[in-house]
Formats: structure tokens, sequence, C-alpha cells
């Protein structure tokens, strides 16, 4: 009980640069969420993050280059991913500039961290363009499965959305072969990967790009191009993928007090069909529900425009809370084989 008082009470996040920015400054900061488990083990700690500042003063390319305990790393990267930049007077031209931030999780408001997470940025291009080419023709480093993650994670952190499942169709096609292999033959898959670039490793893998919103062709012709119908195939993300995508600050549900009565303790869940284009269409419920909620949540989702924080995006399956006035005691209530 002690603990939770203190995260609630004292909890401070403290905030530091090691670059000031001369061509942005903050317009929005986002906190961390402090991990539960963290909390319950009394840990703090920091985490030091390089990024660069895009042209739309949004945070990309967000890597952790120091922490003093890797379970801050994740929260680290996902808040910083919500905050936004504007330019300051000197960058009319919105040139992008690459910085690093220091995340402090506290429990108290006098902790001083010191230098526990002070480290350089890497020795890389400070043009953001040059970075990714420069990252996508290292040589990847398959020495071992640990230095192949290692280097997996630093091209992951360049890769557009359109880029990235197929890179990651890539990796598990290859990680597929690797445990087909017999017993004395495990590193030769590490062999063949070691030393090669982006595009060799995705040329060696050889995995079919689909271009998105492309439905695979099943050689039926009777089968239904209707997005609906063939929801199936199209990918059902998380909520740290759907917020790094999509802005969902302002995601309506209108429905008369009544029919809100059933949902308030009760709590729903829905699947959704989220079209590249930021409209949006219900899949599922996650159980039976009136037809009269079921009308209201189609109304009230056709009319959504949700607004992309992504240049490209892809047409995915997302489970979505209903917003509902929450009873005391209120539990989300699914059948048994719902999604999960």
């Amino acid at each position: 009980m002690k603990t939770i008082y203190l995260v609630s009470s004292l909890f401070l996040l403290l905030f530091s640069f090691t670059l000031k920015a001369e061509l942005w400054t903050v317009e929005k900061r986002v906190n961390p969420k402090y991990p539960l488990k963290a909390i319950k083990s009394n840990i703090e700690g920091c985490v030091k993050l390089q990024f660069f500042i895009n042209s739309d003063g949004i945070p990309q390319y967000i890597e952790p280059i120091k922490s003093s305990a890797g379970i801050f790393e994740a929260p680290a990267v996902k808040a910083l991913s919500n905050w936004r930049y504007k330019p300051t007077e000197s960058n009319d031209n919105k040139l992008p500039q690459r910085q690093t931030v220091v995340l402090s999780f506290s429990m108290s408001p006098d902790v001083d961290f010191n230098n526990t997470c002070d480290a350089q940025m890497t020795v890389e291009s400070n043009d953001i363009d040059l970075f990714k080419q420069h990252r996508l023709s290292m040589p990847i480093d398959a020495t071992s499965f640990l230095s192949l993650q290692k280097s997996i994670a630093k091209i992951i952190t360049v890769l557009s959305d359109d880029e990235l499942p197929h890179f990651m169709q890539s990796y598990s096609a290859l990680l597929s072969k690797q445990s087909s292999l017999n017993k004395e033959d495990n590193g030769a898959l590490l062999n063949a990967i070691n030393g090669l670039d982006y595009f060799q490793f995705i040329a060696l893998a050889n995995v079919e790009h689909v271009a998105n919103n492309a439905l695979p062709n099943s050689g039926n012709e009777n089968e239904s191009n209707d997005p609906i119908a063939n929801a199936e195939q199209f990918p059902l993300i998380d909520i740290e993928e759907f917020i790094h995508t999509w802005e969902i600050s302002d995601l309506p549900i209108s429905m008369d007090s009544e029919l809100y009565d059933e949902i308030s303790y009760r709590l729903l869940d829905v699947e959704l069909l989220i079209n590249e284009d930021g409209t949006a269409k219900l899949l599922d419920t996650c159980r039976a529900v009136s037809k009269e909620i079921k009308n209201a949540l189609e109304e009230s989702i056709a009319e959504w425009k949700i607004t992309k924080k992504v240049t490209s995006t892809n047409t995915v399956r997302f489970i979505f809370s209903v917003p509902a006035p929450r009873e005391d005691g209120a539990y989300v209530d699914c059948d048994a084989d719902w999604r999960y």
C-alpha cells in the first residue's frame, strides 16, 4: 500500500535534454506510464533515448541508448513517440534534427540519478534520410542469435509502416528455416545471414511483398472482394501499434442513455476494421448485444475520420473498448471464444 501511495502522490517524471532544441521546441509532452512491475518492486530509474524530429515535428527513429533498467525502455519509447515539437523562429524550413532526451522514473521528489543514464548518441549521420540509408546498408551481425536480434532491432527502428510487415515476414520465414534444420546444422542460417545488409536479407528470405491493402488471391473467382467479408486477411494490431499510427483522442460513441446502462457494468469490446484512409467499420462485438446497441455502434463508428500520424498506413483490425459511464466493479465481459 505504501508504494502505491507514493506513486499516486509523489510520482515525478523528470526530463532533461542533452542537446538544446535549437531548431525545435516541445509543444506536447506525454508522460510515460510507470510499469506496474517496477512499482511493486520499488524500482526507480531512467532511460536515455536518441531520435530524430522530422519535418512535421514528430519524433522518429526512437531508440534507447542507455537505461538503468530494461523495464523502463518500452514505456519511454512509447511516451516519446507521442511528443510533438514546433519549429523555432530560426527553423523556418522545418529542418529535421537529431536529439537525445533522458526520461526519469521516480517515486520520490528528491531522487538524483546523476550520470546513471549518461551516454553519447551513436556515431551516425545527423541527416534523417542518410541515417536510414546507412542503417539499411549496414552489415548484419549474425555471429549469434543475440547479435542477430540486436541488428534486427536497429533495422526495425528506421522502417516505414509499409516496410515493417514485409521485413518481419521475411525474418519469420528465415527463423522457420532455422527451426527445421538438423541440430548439427543449427549455425548454417546464421552463417548465411552474417554480413548481409537489409536488402540482401529480404532477398534471401524470398517472401513476396504484398502491396498496401491487397488481399491474397485464393484462386476462387467467386470469392467476395468486400473487405468486411475478408476481414481475417488483415492483421489484428495491438494498442501500442494503433496509437503509433493513428490519433485516437476523439473516437466518440453516441447512443441513448438507456443503451449505455447495458454496457456500464458489463463493459464491451468490439472488433473494428480501420481502413488506410482513416475510416472505420464495426466487424464484431465480443458478446451478443441488442440490435439497438449494434446499430448505435455502427452509426457512430461510420462517422469517424481518424487522423493518421504516419505517411503511409495499412488496413488493419483493432480491438476497441467502447467508452461508457462505468459503474463500481465494472468489468469487461466477453464470450470465451472471443478474439483473445
